[in-house]
């Protein structure tokens, strides 16, 4: 029987389901519940990028091996690791896609200096053509008004 949307859509549900009973029974809470909105790896998993799902912080990626990397960022804030050593190793592993912005230095600089650069060019353009219309409006003959020649 050729598998239909239907049937591979329901096996993934399943799937996802046994995940999470299977970490409920190994004792590791779910990213769900184990996210304390005090500590440091529920800030994180919110300020970086999923390399899952192009556009998503971590946590809001549904994927399995998001939910997997919530768990293991939790689980190194609970053995005591650091938020810049657990970052360092994320960045080490996954590279610059779980930055929501560059860095500001060498190639990353120019997400910086391009629109400034942009904004700069810009106002001077405007700051132009106010000078110019300024100018030909002052140019410009006052007509006069053919009653007064009357």
């Amino acid at each position: 029987m050729k598998p239909t949307l239907t049937t591979t859509t329901t096996a993934r549900a399943l799937s996802g389901l046994v995940f999470f009973v299977q970490l409920a029974l190994l004792g590791v809470p779910t990213p769900l519940a184990a996210e304390d909105p005090d500590g440091w790896s529920y800030r994180l998993a919110h300020e970086i990028m999923s390399p899952w799902c192009p556009g998503l912080s971590l946590s809001d990626c549904p994927s399995t091996p998001a939910a997997e990397l919530r768990v293991w960022i939790i689980e190194q804030e609970r053995h005591g690791r650091t938020r810049s050593e657990t970052e360092a190793l994320l960045l080490e592993s996954y590279g610059d896609t779980l930055r929501q912005t560059p860095e500001p230095q060498g190639a990353g600089l120019l997400a910086y200096a391009i629109p400034a650069l942009a904004l700069l060019l810009g106002g001077v353009a405007v700051a132009i053509l106010f000078h110019r219309a300024g100018r030909s409006a002052q140019a410009l003959p006052v007509p006069s008004d053919p009653q007064d020649s009357a």
